[in-house]
């Protein structure tokens, strides 16, 4: 029985880890040495070490732990930026009018500072140290951050919709933490000027005329001028009328014709029917055909090559279903960091689900959090976000134009779009459909349709309607001739 007991006990020492209560109250992760050498270098040789500093730590002085090194560091910056001179008398004269000289140690620290070293030369040293320093504290900070979150009351509870909240709003935070690895938010007036000018001198070289990805069709694009970064676009249209197959031959132009990166969240489809659709779609075979049986022999000699480019096709899908707005939010995030996506499509919207666990008074107050989670995702992640979206039945009982009152379930749609497009079929008349007759070589089925895609809304352009076919067989669209002779004929004034 004795062994036993000390069994016991040994086994429960062995399961306990063992603590260092010694490391329980330390100081943060900080370097004084070579913060003083950084400022140190700064004050020797002024016109280069603050440049490089104010690079290396993205103007940032937070990086600095010492209190007086911050605020000395504040000071650099600004004296470089107004083009002051610096040395040891101007910055002591800048501190006192500012009355912070006794606050950063007074005239005998300054004289130390600049003393500690013997040249510049050490610099990049002394930066990536106080920088390494700096990203330890923000990673303490933000375990700090969540474990502070967890302990909130309603983690306590057991909520759902708490625990989301609590999970989207650390991976945001480590996001935000290790893009500061990489680049700056905050651009300068003259940042910003000189690169307007040079995107100026590009377009009027001819080069680069559209700034945004490229939706593969020309009249589309002239009027978009491509999809920007940080758009959120919508093409809303009823069923059957070909949203995801115009969606789907955006995301194939991008993704194999442009070798750009896309993520495509199917809340309607599965990924092995998306799939397929995208393959006879590019390879322009029938896919009713191949449904149901009777593929033709030209069709099967098309697939091969085109099965051969999808196969290093920069293209992620996600099929889940009725995916809450913030687990695609943490999707997208994952995609853009792993696979580098530059464009995300979304089919759709009505489909998606606001916060697990939230009470809504209606499907529109729910909708409204969808919408308006989407635009800040596309903002924050800096990439187009196309949406797919339905209509009502209204627009089709009146068989007029859609109006943007037409969105089904939700009025925030057209208020959070960039763009605004509608798919929707013109009554054409008898010459009209002669000229579609002739421009499908004399092959005019119920599989081709003539399409329009009306662009309602467009916070930086014209609106109007874009002509189109879709070839329903293949479920592509193609640009109406008149729109091609349009954009050939301005190209042409512009050369």
């Amino acid at each position: 029985m004795n062994e036993h007991e000390d069994w016991k006990k040994s086994r429960r020492r062995k399961q306990q880890p063992s603590v260092d209560l010694s490391k329980l109250d330390r100081l943060p992760p900080h370097s004084l040495e070579a913060e003083q050498g950084v400022l140190g270098c700064c004050l020797l040789e002024p016109k280069g070490a603050i440049n490089l500093a104010g690079e290396r730590f993205k103007h940032t002085v937070e990086v600095f732990y010492d209190l007086r090194h911050q605020v000395l560091f504040t000071h650099l910056l600004a004296m470089q930026k107004h083009g002051e001179v610096v040395d040891l008398i101007t910055v002591m004269q800048r501190l006192s009018v500012a009355n912070q000289l006794e606050e950063i140690g007074g005239v005998g620290y300054l004289n130390e500072l600049q003393d500690r070293v013997p040249s510049a030369a050490n610099l990049p040293a002394y930066l990536d140290t106080v920088w390494e320093r700096y990203q330890l504290r923000r990673v303490l900070q933000t375990a700090a951050r969540a474990q502070a979150l967890v302990y909130e009351p309603e983690m306590l509870d057991g909520k759902q919709q708490a625990l989301e909240q609590v999970l989207d709003t650390i991976e945001k935070e480590f996001m935000a933490f290790t893009a500061l690895r990489t680049s700056k938010k905050e651009s300068s007036a003259e940042e910003l000027t000189i690169a307007t000018m040079d995107e100026i001198e590009e377009y009027q070289r001819g080069k680069g005329a559209m700034r945004g990805l490229s939706t593969g069709f020309a009249y589309l694009d002239k009027m978009l001028c491509g999809m920007q970064p940080g758009q959120f676009i919508i093409v809303a249209a009823r069923p059957g009328f070909g949203k995801t197959s115009l969606g789907m031959n955006v995301v194939e132009h991008v993704g194999l014709d442009l070798r750009v990166p896309c993520g495509v969240f199917s809340l309607e489809m599965t990924k092995e029917e998306l799939w397929s659709r995208l393959m006879f779609q590019r390879a322009r075979a029938d896919y009713q055909r191949y449904r149901t049986g009777y593929l033709t022999s030209d069709d099967t000699e098309k697939l091969p090559a085109v099965a051969k480019q999808l196969l290093v096709a920069p293209i992620w899908v996600d099929d889940e279903a009725s995916i809450s707005i913030m687990e695609l939010r943490s999707k997208a995030r994952r995609m853009v960091q792993e696979h580098g996506i530059r464009l995300m499509m979304v089919d759709y919207v009505q489909l998606m689900k606001g916060e697990r666990g939230k009470h809504y008074n209606s499907r529109a107050d729910e909708l409204t959090d969808v919408s308006n989670g989407l635009k800040a995702l596309a903002k924050e992640l800096r990439i187009p976000v196309l949406a797919l979206a339905q209509l009502n039945r209204e627009a089709e009982k009146e068989s007029r134009k859609p109006r943007m009152s037409d969105l089904a379930d939700c009025s925030a749609l057209e208020k959070d779009a960039d763009a605004l497009m509608f798919i929707w079929e013109p009554k054409l008349k008898d010459e009209q459909q002669r000229e579609v007759v002739q421009q499908l070589g004399g092959d005019w089925s119920n599989w081709s349709h003539r399409r329009n895609v009306f662009v309602a809304k467009q916070r930086n352009g014209p609106t109007g309607d874009c002509e189109m076919i879709f070839r329903k067989s293949c479920m592509r669209f193609e640009q109406y001739k008149r729109n091609a002779a349009a954009v050939r004929g301005a190209e042409e004034e512009e050369d």
